[in-house]
């Protein structure tokens, strides 16, 4: 159906299986890498989502990791701070999705400098570099 649409499709696109989940959702594997890496781009995934019609939805894998020893005066929950931390290690605009304070700041001594953060992003390969 995306190629008579006009959507450029890889060829031999194929799917291995699917999976039902308890919860009523589906998991989809393709044989290739490269089609799975094309399925995450944006314009694939709207044209995939609309042969399925209005409830259906994608979620992106996330992959948290520990950031040992940030600042306090780091705030996870501010969009600035973790644009901030982007630029500061290279990584792309709006690769981090979510930061928060493994322990909660009210919990932190009133004389501690540093704490350990979960940060989580939203690609494998991100992941593997800030490793």
């Amino acid at each position: 159906m995306m190629r008579e649409e006009g959507m450029e499709v890889p060829d031999m696109l194929k799917f291995a299986s699917a999976f039902c989940l308890q919860n009523g959702g589906v998991i989809y594997e393709v044989t290739k890498a490269d089609d799975a890496h094309w399925l995450r781009k944006d314009a694939a995934q709207k044209a995939f989502l609309d042969n399925f019609g209005g409830q259906a939805v994608i979620k992106s894998r996330a992959y948290n990791m520990i950031v040992k020893y940030l600042p306090i005066s780091f705030n996870p929950a501010d969009a600035a701070h973790l644009e901030d931390a982007e630029r500061f290690s290279d990584l792309d605009p709006g690769t981090i999705k979510q930061a928060r304070w493994i322990k909660p700041q009210g919990r932190q001594s009133c004389n501690q400098h540093y704490a350990h953060v979960l940060l989580t992003l939203g690609n494998a390969d991100t992941a593997n570099i800030v490793i």
